[in-house]
Protein backbone atom coordinates (compact mmCIF):
# COMPACT_ATOMS: atom_id res chain seq x y z
CA UNK A 1 0.00 0.00 0.00
CA UNK A 2 1.78 3.50 -1.18
CA UNK A 3 0.19 6.45 1.42
CA UNK A 4 0.82 10.01 -0.76
CA UNK A 5 1.11 13.26 1.52
CA UNK A 6 0.46 16.64 -0.17
CA UNK A 7 3.10 18.75 1.50
CA UNK A 8 5.77 20.89 -0.87
CA UNK A 9 9.43 20.80 -0.67
CA UNK A 10 9.65 24.13 0.05
CA UNK A 11 7.19 24.08 3.27
CA UNK A 12 9.48 21.28 4.64
CA UNK A 13 12.46 23.35 3.84
CA UNK A 14 10.82 26.83 4.89
CA UNK A 15 10.12 26.53 8.56
CA UNK A 16 13.41 26.19 10.14
CA UNK A 17 14.19 27.47 13.66
CA UNK A 18 16.17 30.53 11.55
CA UNK A 19 13.00 31.30 9.34
CA UNK A 20 10.02 30.11 11.44
CA UNK A 21 8.68 33.70 11.59
CA UNK A 22 4.95 35.09 10.63
CA UNK A 23 6.28 36.07 6.95
CA UNK A 24 6.89 32.69 6.20
CA UNK A 25 3.97 31.72 7.61
CA UNK A 26 1.74 34.12 6.06
CA UNK A 27 2.86 33.50 2.48
CA UNK A 28 1.87 29.89 3.11
CA UNK A 29 -1.91 30.97 4.30
CA UNK A 30 -2.14 33.19 1.40
CA UNK A 31 -1.01 30.46 -1.03
CA UNK A 32 -3.38 28.01 0.78
CA UNK A 33 -6.72 29.62 0.89
CA UNK A 34 -8.91 31.77 -1.32
CA UNK A 35 -10.00 35.09 0.34
CA UNK A 36 -13.59 35.54 1.81
CA UNK A 37 -14.09 39.90 3.00
CA UNK A 38 -16.54 41.08 5.39
CA UNK A 39 -17.65 44.35 6.51
CA UNK A 40 -19.43 45.61 9.33
CA UNK A 41 -22.65 48.34 8.61
CA UNK A 42 -24.72 49.49 11.62
CA UNK A 43 -28.47 48.99 9.97
CA UNK A 44 -30.44 48.70 12.90
CA UNK A 45 -27.97 47.71 15.34
CA UNK A 46 -26.76 50.82 17.76
CA UNK A 47 -30.26 52.83 17.05
CA UNK A 48 -31.68 54.14 20.51
CA UNK A 49 -28.40 53.42 22.23
CA UNK A 50 -27.86 56.11 25.15
CA UNK A 51 -25.56 58.78 24.58
CA UNK A 52 -22.93 57.12 26.83
CA UNK A 53 -19.37 57.48 25.04
CA UNK A 54 -17.59 59.84 22.68
CA UNK A 55 -14.92 57.97 22.23
CA UNK A 56 -13.83 54.34 22.01
CA UNK A 57 -10.31 53.01 21.21
CA UNK A 58 -9.81 49.06 20.19
CA UNK A 59 -6.55 47.55 20.39
CA UNK A 60 -6.11 43.97 19.30
CA UNK A 61 -4.16 41.21 21.43
CA UNK A 62 -5.65 38.48 19.60
CA UNK A 63 -2.70 35.77 18.63
CA UNK A 64 -2.94 36.30 14.79
CA UNK A 65 -4.29 39.64 14.58
CA UNK A 66 -3.97 39.61 10.62
CA UNK A 67 -7.52 37.77 10.07
CA UNK A 68 -10.41 36.62 11.53
CA UNK A 69 -10.65 33.05 10.55
CA UNK A 70 -10.07 30.09 7.84
CA UNK A 71 -12.80 28.54 7.19
CA UNK A 72 -13.92 25.62 4.80
CA UNK A 73 -15.13 26.25 1.07
CA UNK A 74 -16.26 22.60 -0.18
CA UNK A 75 -14.43 19.55 0.46
CA UNK A 76 -11.85 20.59 -0.11
CA UNK A 77 -10.73 24.44 0.06
CA UNK A 78 -10.15 26.91 2.67
CA UNK A 79 -10.41 30.50 2.81
CA UNK A 80 -8.96 32.96 5.29
CA UNK A 81 -11.62 35.59 6.42
CA UNK A 82 -10.71 38.95 6.43
CA UNK A 83 -11.74 42.58 7.21
CA UNK A 84 -11.31 45.57 4.35
CA UNK A 85 -9.56 47.25 7.22
CA UNK A 86 -6.70 45.90 9.83
CA UNK A 87 -9.36 44.33 13.00
CA UNK A 88 -8.53 47.07 15.48
CA UNK A 89 -9.48 49.58 12.83
CA UNK A 90 -12.34 47.80 11.56
CA UNK A 91 -14.26 47.12 14.68
CA UNK A 92 -13.44 50.79 15.99
CA UNK A 93 -15.09 52.37 12.81
CA UNK A 94 -18.13 49.94 13.34
CA UNK A 95 -18.34 50.87 17.23
CA UNK A 96 -18.09 55.18 16.35
CA UNK A 97 -20.62 54.34 13.53
CA UNK A 98 -22.88 52.16 16.59
CA UNK A 99 -22.84 53.25 19.53
CA UNK A 100 -20.62 56.24 19.31
CA UNK A 101 -22.54 59.73 20.68
CA UNK A 102 -20.79 63.24 20.24
CA UNK A 103 -22.90 64.06 23.21
CA UNK A 104 -21.65 61.36 25.26
CA UNK A 105 -19.17 62.09 28.74
CA UNK A 106 -17.46 59.08 28.41
CA UNK A 107 -14.66 57.21 26.58
CA UNK A 108 -13.90 53.82 26.54
CA UNK A 109 -11.16 51.64 25.58
CA UNK A 110 -11.84 47.79 24.14
CA UNK A 111 -9.68 45.31 24.48
CA UNK A 112 -10.26 42.31 21.89
CA UNK A 113 -8.56 38.98 23.07
CA UNK A 114 -10.22 36.60 20.34
CA UNK A 115 -12.60 37.04 17.44
CA UNK A 116 -12.44 33.68 15.51
CA UNK A 117 -14.63 32.02 12.71
CA UNK A 118 -13.79 28.52 11.91
CA UNK A 119 -15.59 25.16 10.97
CA UNK A 120 -16.63 23.03 13.45
CA UNK A 121 -14.06 19.70 13.79
CA UNK A 122 -17.00 17.63 13.47
CA UNK A 123 -17.27 18.85 9.76
CA UNK A 124 -14.37 16.28 8.48
CA UNK A 125 -16.05 14.46 5.42
CA UNK A 126 -19.06 16.96 5.17
CA UNK A 127 -19.65 19.10 2.92
CA UNK A 128 -22.43 21.65 4.08
CA UNK A 129 -21.72 24.95 5.22
CA UNK A 130 -21.13 25.14 9.43
CA UNK A 131 -19.33 27.40 11.72
CA UNK A 132 -18.36 28.29 15.08
CA UNK A 133 -17.68 31.98 15.96
CA UNK A 134 -15.57 33.06 19.32
CA UNK A 135 -15.50 36.05 20.50
CA UNK A 136 -13.86 37.50 23.55
CA UNK A 137 -13.40 41.30 24.55
CA UNK A 138 -13.09 43.72 27.60
CA UNK A 139 -13.58 46.98 28.51
CA UNK A 140 -12.53 49.58 30.27
CA UNK A 141 -13.81 53.32 31.18
CA UNK A 142 -11.06 55.69 30.65
CA UNK A 143 -10.47 57.91 33.69
CA UNK A 144 -7.90 60.60 34.52
CA UNK A 145 -5.54 58.58 36.43
CA UNK A 146 -5.86 55.79 34.29
CA UNK A 147 -8.46 52.65 33.07
CA UNK A 148 -10.79 51.11 35.25
CA UNK A 149 -12.25 47.49 34.33
CA UNK A 150 -15.82 47.27 33.19
CA UNK A 151 -17.01 44.01 31.79
CA UNK A 152 -16.17 41.21 29.64
CA UNK A 153 -17.90 38.86 26.69
CA UNK A 154 -16.50 35.56 26.79
CA UNK A 155 -18.17 33.10 24.44
CA UNK A 156 -18.22 30.74 20.99
CA UNK A 157 -21.48 30.34 19.11
CA UNK A 158 -21.32 26.77 17.63
CA UNK A 159 -22.91 25.62 14.43
CA UNK A 160 -23.89 28.66 12.69
CA UNK A 161 -25.37 27.93 9.30
CA UNK A 162 -26.43 30.36 7.16
CA UNK A 163 -26.20 31.30 2.80
CA UNK A 164 -22.78 32.49 2.59
CA UNK A 165 -19.86 32.97 5.45
CA UNK A 166 -20.33 36.94 4.77
CA UNK A 167 -23.75 36.95 5.49
CA UNK A 168 -23.74 34.75 8.33
CA UNK A 169 -20.23 36.51 10.03
CA UNK A 170 -21.67 39.76 9.83
CA UNK A 171 -24.87 39.44 11.30
CA UNK A 172 -23.84 37.31 14.32
CA UNK A 173 -20.77 39.21 14.97
CA UNK A 174 -23.28 42.53 15.54
CA UNK A 175 -25.22 40.28 17.56
CA UNK A 176 -22.36 39.81 19.39
CA UNK A 177 -21.09 43.73 19.97
CA UNK A 178 -24.65 44.36 20.70
CA UNK A 179 -24.80 42.26 23.71
CA UNK A 180 -21.68 43.75 24.56
CA UNK A 181 -22.13 46.61 24.04
CA UNK A 182 -25.85 46.33 26.02
CA UNK A 183 -24.02 45.06 29.53
CA UNK A 184 -21.80 48.14 28.86
CA UNK A 185 -25.64 50.32 28.99
CA UNK A 186 -26.18 48.83 32.19
CA UNK A 187 -23.28 49.73 34.06
CA UNK A 188 -22.80 52.71 36.76
CA UNK A 189 -20.07 54.82 34.87
CA UNK A 190 -19.46 57.55 37.45
CA UNK A 191 -19.27 55.11 40.33
CA UNK A 192 -15.38 54.40 41.69
CA UNK A 193 -13.56 51.83 40.79
CA UNK A 194 -10.38 50.26 40.58
CA UNK A 195 -7.28 51.92 38.42
CA UNK A 196 -4.98 49.61 36.15
CA UNK A 197 -2.50 51.64 33.82
CA UNK A 198 -2.14 50.62 29.69
CA UNK A 199 0.78 49.09 30.45
CA UNK A 200 -1.02 46.80 33.02
CA UNK A 201 -3.44 46.00 30.69
CA UNK A 202 -0.97 45.37 28.26
CA UNK A 203 0.73 43.14 30.48
CA UNK A 204 -2.48 41.56 31.08
CA UNK A 205 -3.26 40.40 27.56
CA UNK A 206 0.25 39.40 26.45
CA UNK A 207 0.99 36.99 30.10
CA UNK A 208 -0.87 33.74 28.17
CA UNK A 209 2.29 34.16 25.39
CA UNK A 210 4.74 33.96 28.12
CA UNK A 211 6.35 30.73 27.20
CA UNK A 212 9.41 29.55 26.25
CA UNK A 213 7.97 28.41 22.54
CA UNK A 214 6.29 31.75 21.97
CA UNK A 215 10.00 33.46 21.26
CA UNK A 216 12.07 30.49 20.97
CA UNK A 217 14.89 30.35 18.17
CA UNK A 218 16.60 27.38 18.36
CA UNK A 219 14.53 24.18 19.70
CA UNK A 220 14.84 21.25 21.45
CA UNK A 221 15.67 18.03 19.56
CA UNK A 222 13.69 15.18 21.20
CA UNK A 223 9.56 13.74 21.31
CA UNK A 224 6.93 15.43 23.03
CA UNK A 225 4.78 13.49 24.94
CA UNK A 226 2.06 16.61 25.78
CA UNK A 227 1.68 19.62 24.63
CA UNK A 228 3.07 21.05 28.28
CA UNK A 229 6.47 19.92 26.61
CA UNK A 230 6.13 21.67 23.28
CA UNK A 231 5.10 24.54 25.27
CA UNK A 232 8.17 24.64 27.55
CA UNK A 233 10.69 23.91 24.27
CA UNK A 234 11.21 20.89 26.40
CA UNK A 235 10.91 17.01 24.73
CA UNK A 236 10.79 14.83 27.11
CA UNK A 237 12.15 11.92 25.36
CA UNK A 238 16.03 12.07 23.57
CA UNK A 239 16.22 8.97 22.09
CA UNK A 240 14.19 8.00 19.40
CA UNK A 241 14.67 7.02 16.11
CA UNK A 242 13.09 8.40 13.05
CA UNK A 243 13.06 6.70 9.36
CA UNK A 244 10.37 7.10 6.39
CA UNK A 245 8.69 4.64 4.35
CA UNK A 246 8.86 4.19 0.55
CA UNK A 247 5.90 6.73 0.08
CA UNK A 248 8.10 9.78 2.53
CA UNK A 249 6.00 9.17 6.00
CA UNK A 250 7.47 9.43 9.13
CA UNK A 251 7.60 6.52 11.29
CA UNK A 252 8.45 7.20 14.59
CA UNK A 253 10.03 4.58 17.24
CA UNK A 254 10.69 5.76 21.06
CA UNK A 255 11.83 3.39 23.78
CA UNK A 256 9.63 1.11 25.99
CA UNK A 257 10.09 0.23 29.48
CA UNK A 258 13.02 -1.98 28.65
CA UNK A 259 14.31 0.31 26.52
CA UNK A 260 13.49 -1.45 23.00
CA UNK A 261 12.08 1.13 20.23
CA UNK A 262 8.56 0.65 19.19
CA UNK A 263 7.10 2.40 16.62
CA UNK A 264 3.97 4.87 17.92
CA UNK A 265 1.56 6.86 16.83
CA UNK A 266 0.33 8.49 20.43
CA UNK A 267 2.98 11.03 21.41
CA UNK A 268 1.82 14.68 21.22
CA UNK A 269 4.65 15.67 18.65
CA UNK A 270 8.29 16.06 17.65
CA UNK A 271 11.47 18.07 16.79
CA UNK A 272 14.84 17.25 14.53
CA UNK A 273 16.50 20.73 16.50
CA UNK A 274 15.37 23.16 13.10
CA UNK A 275 11.50 22.29 12.52
CA UNK A 276 8.88 20.80 15.01
CA UNK A 277 5.82 18.60 14.17
CA UNK A 278 2.44 17.25 15.97
CA UNK A 279 1.08 14.05 15.44
CA UNK A 280 -2.60 13.90 13.91
CA UNK A 281 -3.68 10.38 13.77
CA UNK A 282 -0.20 8.63 13.89
CA UNK A 283 1.29 10.93 11.28
CA UNK A 284 3.57 13.80 11.76
CA UNK A 285 2.52 17.41 10.71
CA UNK A 286 5.28 20.97 10.36
CA UNK A 287 4.22 23.59 13.17
CA UNK A 288 4.90 27.27 11.95
CA UNK A 289 3.58 30.55 13.75
CA UNK A 290 2.00 33.70 12.23
CA UNK A 291 1.83 36.58 15.28
CA UNK A 292 1.14 34.14 18.87
CA UNK A 293 -0.28 30.90 17.00
CA UNK A 294 0.86 28.34 15.88
CA UNK A 295 -0.68 26.69 13.01
CA UNK A 296 -0.23 23.29 11.04
CA UNK A 297 -0.73 21.95 7.75
CA UNK A 298 -2.17 18.35 7.95
CA UNK A 299 -4.80 16.12 7.97
CA UNK A 300 -7.64 13.99 9.36
CA UNK A 301 -9.42 13.24 6.17
CA UNK A 302 -7.93 10.49 3.84
CA UNK A 303 -9.54 7.99 1.26
CA UNK A 304 -8.24 5.45 -1.46
CA UNK A 305 -7.20 6.02 -5.30
CA UNK A 306 -7.28 3.38 -6.62
CA UNK A 307 -5.97 2.39 -10.66
CA UNK A 308 -7.45 -0.91 -12.45
CA UNK A 309 -6.27 -1.78 -15.70
CA UNK A 310 -8.53 -4.05 -17.06
CA UNK A 311 -9.55 -5.45 -13.95
CA UNK A 312 -6.28 -5.72 -12.04
CA UNK A 313 -5.41 -2.90 -9.76
CA UNK A 314 -2.05 -1.81 -9.79
CA UNK A 315 -2.37 0.69 -7.04
CA UNK A 316 -3.70 1.50 -3.67
CA UNK A 317 -2.32 4.53 -2.67
CA UNK A 318 -3.85 6.47 0.36
CA UNK A 319 -4.15 10.26 -0.81
CA UNK A 320 -4.53 13.02 2.47
CA UNK A 321 -6.41 16.16 2.38
CA UNK A 322 -4.39 18.84 3.46
CA UNK A 323 -6.28 21.45 5.76
CA UNK A 324 -4.61 24.29 7.56
CA UNK A 325 -5.55 23.60 11.78
CA UNK A 326 -4.51 25.77 15.06
CA UNK A 327 -3.04 24.49 18.06
CA UNK A 328 -4.74 25.21 21.07
CA UNK A 329 -1.68 25.96 22.88
CA UNK A 330 -3.73 25.43 26.59
CA UNK A 331 -5.16 21.70 25.76
CA UNK A 332 -3.18 20.58 22.93
CA UNK A 333 -5.61 20.14 20.43
CA UNK A 334 -5.47 20.75 16.97
CA UNK A 335 -8.46 21.75 15.07
CA UNK A 336 -9.71 24.52 12.27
Amino acid sequence: MKSIVLISLFFCAAFTASAQITGTGQHLIKKKCGTDHISLSPEKYGQGYPDLFHSIRVVDFRRDTSRIGIVRVGNKSQDQVLFGLPVSVQVKEYLDAAYGRAKGSHSLLIVLKDLWISAPDSLVGRNYNQWNLAFHAEAYLMAKDGYQPLTFIDTVLEGLRGLSIQATAEENLRELIAAFMDQLATQDLDRDRMNVSYRQIDSFGRVRFSYPMDTATQFVNGVYTSIEEFRNNSPSIAKYELSKDGSGNFDLRIPDENGQLYLTHTVWGYCDGKQAYVMIQGSLYPVFMVGHQFYVLGSKEHRYSRLWVEGVQLTDDLVKTLRLFRVDIDSGKVAE
